[in-house]
């Protein structure tokens, strides 16, 4: 597990660079893991651009619980100009 306190911006900022490539974030709503909290005011590490994209009705493995949705999501990110 990771400690809360590695999200807040000013510890992650000093522990991480900026990405520079756009990056979706897909989450699943019900996710029990991963909060969605967690991606709140985040937007500072992705320099190309940051998606977050929520997943109503799926938790943590979104993926399998909603392949047909989650593929979906990442295709359209894929195409996007």
């Amino acid at each position: 597990a990771i400690p809360a306190l590695m999200f807040k911006p000013e510890v992650v900022t000093q522990v991480l660079r900026p990405l520079h490539v756009p990056t979706r974030l897909i989450y699943g709503e019900n996710d029990g893991v991963v909060l969605p909290e967690m991606f709140e005011g985040q937007e500072h590490l992705f320099a190309a651009g940051y998606d977050l994209v929520a997943m109503p009705g799926v938790g943590h493995f979104m993926h399998l619980q909603a392949p047909e949705i989650f593929a979906t999501k990442v295709i359209e990110f894929l195409r996007a100009d």
